[in-house]
């Protein structure tokens, strides 16, 4: 069953929660999808908005359950009923026989009302301490699956450049953290290939800034910084200027077909001869250009099907991308649509002796008047004012 599949069957079961999952063994779990009303008829997008682990009830009868990472999600239906649409982290399942798609419960962290700490994994009221405490960035490299993908390579490795693996069962020691035992032991050092999670609080640009849920009103944010009314918090950020901003950069690159919401794989020419191009890298974030207009859909760059060369020949490259990124709507994407990269902008937050990125939200500098829309990473995603830089 392939995911177009899938959703129009999940989207006449839209009120329970549906399971996707491969039709051989191993039986993976490919997606699913959950409504915005539960069981009790409560309104829960705020929760599945910012929920980041799911466990998922496969079997009714066997009580088998699975705990899945969230990557992506989409939020689809209509009037008559709306819901999200999961991809997750890998996971397996057992023969579950002819029926690809099952009805399910769930339990998502954060939890629904303050019940995250019931429903942990260290409640020891609840007999859940079976479980050791996972380590807030270091994370699980699954390289004893018998799935090979080459080259060495964890079968999890697109988990683990997204920030998006299973967390280790390690416990976050001061001890074992660079920043702590070079201060403390072996002096100051600001070595990227040395300073594992500091380099960006001793490389970066300090600022201050108030942060946001990503429903927040853009006008009610700003509202709040003319009358003063907002605090601010510390924040790094790597990037160039003294302030996170929101820009775009032209990369005279544009698409040589016509790409529907399902296709991953672009084919892209030069957009003006003679012109230079850029070279595009695996990580990069695109917004598309048309008809005097952006989409509104983020696409990411995942890997090259054809070497993109800045010389004058060949004129064409082929990229594979990541469509909807950060939960953005996908689209058609018409042929000699201009691609536009958002200029690489991480927010860090000091947390301890560590340094993460910033959740996903929205943030207002202190002094600046638009405000920045975060992705899943901890990068600026987008922003409030609709004619962004272009460079």
């Amino acid at each position: 069953m392939t995911e177009q599949e899938f959703l129009i069957v999940a989207n006449n079961f839209r009120n329970q929660v549906n399971v996707w999952y491969t039709a051989t063994a191993p039986y993976t779990i490919l997606g699913l999808t959950v409504p915005i009303i539960n069981i009790a008829g409560e309104n829960i997008i705020g929760y599945l908005q910012q929920a980041t682990v799911i466990t998922v009830q496969v079997n009714e009868d066997t009580g088998e359950y699975v705990t899945l990472n969230i990557t992506q999600r989409s939020l689809l239906g209509d009037t008559q009923g709306q819901y999200y649409f999961f991809n997750t982290s890998a996971g397996t399942i057992q023969d579950p026989g002819d029926d690809l798609i099952r009805p399910g419960q769930i339990i998502f962290t954060p939890g629904i009302d303050g019940l995250g700490f019931q429903e942990g994994g260290y409640n020891v009221t609840a007999g859940l301490t079976n479980e050791g405490r996972r380590s807030e960035y270091i994370m699980q490299a699954d390289r004893i699956s018998y799935i090979s993908t080459g080259a060495g390579l964890p079968t999890n490795i697109d988990q683990l450049q997204t920030n998006n693996a299973t967390r280790a069962q390690v416990q976050d020691s001061l001890y074992s953290d660079t920043g702590w035992i070079s201060a403390r032991y072996e002096g100051s050092k600001i070595s990227t290939l040395t300073n594992l999670n500091v380099d960006p609080a001793l490389q970066g640009t300090f600022f201050e800034a108030a942060s946001f849920s990503l429903d927040t009103n853009d006008e009610y944010i700003q509202q709040l910084q003319t009358v003063g009314a907002l605090t601010y918090g510390q924040y790094f950020f790597s990037g160039e200027g003294s302030v996170p901003r929101y820009l775009l950069r032209l990369v005279n690159w544009k698409l040589k077909n016509t790409y529907f919401s399902y296709d991953s794989a672009l084919t892209l020419q030069r957009t003006t001869t003679g012109l230079p191009i850029t070279q595009l890298s695996t990580g990069d974030r695109f917004y598309i250009y048309y008809s005097s207009a952006f989409k509104q859909e983020v696409i990411q760059m995942t890997s090259r099907t054809v070497t993109i060369n800045t010389a004058m020949s060949p004129l064409e490259g082929a990229i594979v991308v990541r469509r909807g990124y950060n939960n953005t709507p996908r689209q058609t994407l018409v042929t000699t649509s201009e691609l536009y990269r958002i200029s690489p902008m991480k927010l860090y937050t000091l947390q301890g002796s560590i340094v993460q990125g910033v959740k996903q939200g929205k943030v207002i500098v202190k002094g600046m008047d638009e405000v920045l829309y975060i992705d899943v990473n901890g990068f600026v995603i987008g922003g409030s004012n609709p004619d962004p830089v272009v460079t």
